[in-house]
C-alpha cells in the first residue's frame, strides 16, 4: 500500500447559487447536468481525503451514494443558508474526531461562515486538516472581514494534538492578499506555490482563491488537477462548478 496520501480542496457551487452567474450558458447550470461531473472528478481521482465547500444536502447525498467507502461529514452553514462544507474520507484514514466551528462577526455575533476540523490518522501519525469558505471583501486590513475570520479559523485550531496540520478551502483572496498572508505569518506553507493556477473568475479577471496550506512538518506535492481556460466561463461543458479544483499528495516523512 502506499505511503502517499492525496487531499483535495474544491469548492462544488451551491445550486441555489446558480441564478447569480448570468455570464454563464445556463445550459449548463441544472444540478442534473452538472453533479454528474462533479462526481466523476471524485470518482476518477480516488483521494483519501476532499474537502468540499459550497455543498448541498442534495449533492452530498448523491456523492455518499456513489462513493460507498468513504464517510461523509456535513457542517451546515447557520441563518439559513441552503449549503455548507463537507469532508469526504476514504477508507485508508482514520478519523478520531470531526468538528465545526462558526465564526463571529467583529461584534461578536454568529456569522453565517464556519470552518470543519478533522483529526485523522493517516499511517499511524496524527494530523489535522481543517477547511473554511471565507467571506469575500473589499475592506481595508484593518477592518477586512475574511482576516477576522482567518485569524478564527488559525485560533480554533487544535494544535496540542498534533504539529501537522493541512489548511484548505476557498479564502476569497489571492495568495498575496492579508488573509492567506496571515497564515504563512503563522508559520504555515503554501502547498501550491509550485503549482500555482487561477481556479475562478473574480471581478472579470482569474483568481486562485482556493488553497491548500500546511506546517512545516509535512512535505507534500501539488496536483494538476485542471486547467484554467482563460476564453471559458465555469461551469461549462467540462467542469461543473464556477472554481476549479486544487489538491495535494502528502508525502512520508523523510
Amino acid at each position: 500500500m502506499s505511503d502517499v496520501f492525496a487531499l483535495s480542496s474544491y469548492n462544488v457551487l451551491a445550486q441555489s447559487f446558480t441564478p447569480f452567474l448570468r455570464d454563464v450558458d445556463q445550459s449548463f447550470l441544472p444540478p442534473e447536468v452538472r453533479y454528474p461531473k462533479l462526481i466523476q472528478c471524485l470518482l476518477q481521482w480516488k483521494h483519501d481525503i476532499y474537502a468540499l465547500q459550497e455543498v448541498e444536502p442534495s449533492f452530498l447525498h448523491l456523492v455518499c451514494q456513489q462513493l460507498p467507502s468513504y464517510t461523509c461529514f456535513f457542517a451546515q452553514r447557520g441563518k439559513q443558508k441552503p449549503d455548507g462544507l463537507a469532508f469526504l474520507v476514504g477508507p485508508r484514514v482514520e478519523v478520531l474526531s470531526v468538528q465545526s466551528k462558526t465564526f463571529t462577526t467583529p461584534q461578536n455575533r454568529p456569522s453565517s461562515r464556519l470552518s470543519q476540523q478533522l483529526l485523522c490518522r493517516l499511517n499511524e501519525r496524527l494530523f489535522i486538516v481543517a477547511q473554511a469558505h471565507l467571506s469575500w471583501d473589499s475592506q481595508p486590513q484593518s477592518s477586512h472581514v475574511g482576516l477576522w475570520q482567518m485569524k478564527q479559523f488559525l485560533a480554533g485550531l487544535p494544535l496540542h494534538l498534533s504539529d501537522a496540520v493541512v489548511l484548505c478551502g476557498d479564502w476569497n483572496a489571492s495568495v498575496g492578499h492579508f488573509v492567506p498572508q496571515y497564515a504563512i505569518q503563522n508559520g504555515f506553507f503554501d502547498a501550491l506555490a509550485t503549482n500555482r493556477y487561477p481556479t475562478c473568475w473574480e471581478s472579470g479577471k482569474p483568481s486562485a482563491i482556493d488553497h491548500i496550506f500546511h506546517s512545516g512538518s509535512i512535505q507534500s506535492r501539488p496536483l494538476s488537477l485542471a486547467k484554467f481556460d482563460p476564453l471559458q466561463r465555469y461551469p461549462n461543458a467540462h467542469h461543473g462548478s464556477d472554481h476549479l479544483p486544487v489538491g495535494i499528495e502528502i508525502l512520508p516523512p523523510e
